[in-house]
C-alpha cells in the first residue's frame, strides 16, 4: 500500500493520481460534494492557511530558502501539540 492523494476537481490537478502509488480520489465541490466516505480534502486545506496564517502573522515574509524550515517547525509543533493534549507525551 502506498501514498493516495485526495483532491478536488481542479483541471491542474488531472493526472496527478499516476505520481502516487495508492492512486487518487476526487471530491465534486463543484456538485456540492465535499465528503465521501473517508475522502475528503479539509485537513490539507487546514494546513495551509494555518501555515499561511503563521507566516504571515509571525514573520510577515520567508524567502524560499527559509520555506522549508518554517515548515517543518509547523509540522512540529503540530505533532507535538497533539500528543501533549493527548498526553502520549507528559514531562515528568
Amino acid at each position: 500500500m502506498g501514498s493516495s492523494i485526495m483532491i478536488d476537481e481542479w483541471k491542474s490537478y488531472i493526472g496527478i493520481g499516476k505520481d502516487f502509488s495508492g492512486g487518487h480520489q476526487v471530491v465534486k465541490h463543484g456538485g456540492g460534494e465535499f465528503v465521501r466516505g473517508n475522502i475528503f480534502t479539509k485537513t490539507v486545506q487546514s494546513y495551509f492557511v494555518l501555515l499561511t496564517r503563521g507566516v504571515m502573522g509571525i514573520f510577515h515574509h520567508v524567502s524560499k530558502g527559509h520555506l522549508i524550515d518554517i515548515v517543518i517547525s509547523f509540522h512540529l509543533d503540530g505533532i507535538i501539540g497533539k500528543l501533549v493534549m493527548e498526553k502520549e507525551w507528559w514531562p515528568q
